[in-house]
């Protein structure tokens, strides 16, 4: 619950703020909070060939959201191919460092994005 609250704090940021900083923060905390959380249930599944709670919502929710997201992304300009690969795995990072480390993970993951925007958005200020 506390991964989701933070992306949707980050999809707020990108809806207010509108540049490609806050597109690449929102995707990296959907990939953190969705997309690798689906893989997590799908994994646990497999591996232990026992249903995983969370696979269902994850699998017909999680992913197909997340593809229409990602595909808006590219169409919009947002990111890059390229670009969407590294978010997919700085936001793996994010996911099983928070599942394995715990919240520290998390709280240095929302400093440094925020301290990104925050340069970002000083750095567009100043040249503009």
């Amino acid at each position: 619950m506390i991964l989701v609250s933070v992306s949707m704090v980050y999809l707020l940021l990108h809806a207010t703020i509108r540049n490609r900083v806050s597109a690449w923060m929102a995707l990296v905390f959907l990939m953190a909070t969705q997309v690798h959380n689906a893989i997590f249930h799908l994994g646990g599944t497999l591996v232990f060939r026992d249903f995983s709670p969370g696979l269902i919502t994850a699998m017909l929710l999680y992913v197909p959201v997340n593809v229409l997201i990602m595909r808006s992304a590219l169409a919009e300009g947002w990111v890059s191919g390229r670009t969407l690969w590294i978010l997919f795995f700085a936001g793996g990072a994010l996911f099983w460092g928070f599942e394995i480390i715990g919240p520290p993970v998390l709280l240095a993951g929302v400093t440094a994005t925020w301290a990104w925007a925050f340069v970002s958005a000083r750095t567009a200020r100043v040249s503009a």
